[in-house]
């Protein structure tokens, strides 16, 4: 990814920027250390908080719900997953390598959850 950046600036003619900073990597590692140290420090006394146990569902669990963000009914999903699982993974994988997540998978429908029967879900 920094290469393709690096590319980008060559072509666009953008001159390269010297290094100006006096910080140095063993200057940024003792200021983390510390810093995590004071936070351990701190934070001693507290009690560790048990976290429940949750499991994903698997594939095979899913319900045969259509989903607004979803195009493939769920049962055609569950029918090509040996397909699709490889595809998934590696878009999975670049995109972790990379750093890069695509806006295209970026959107979400929330709906509000009524918490007591008498407000009215439409009210924000």
């Amino acid at each position: 990814m920094k290469r393709l950046w690096q590319r980008l600036h060559g072509l666009l003619a953008e001159e390269q920027r010297g290094q100006t900073s006096t910080h140095t990597a063993d200057g940024f590692a003792a200021f983390f250390f510390s810093k995590v140290d004071k936070v351990h420090t701190s934070t001693a006394s507290t009690p560790p908080y048990n976290m429940p146990f949750r499991t994903t569902p698997t594939v095979d669990q899913w319900t045969h719900v259509a989903i607004e963000l979803h195009p493939v009914p769920t049962c055609m999903v569950k029918d090509i997953r040996g397909l699709l699982a490889p595809l998934v993974t590696v878009m999975l994988d670049e995109s972790l390598a990379a750093s890069c997540f695509p806006n295209i998978f970026k959107h979400a429908v929330v709906r509000p959850l009524v918490k007591r029967s008498r407000l009215d879900a439409s009210d924000l």
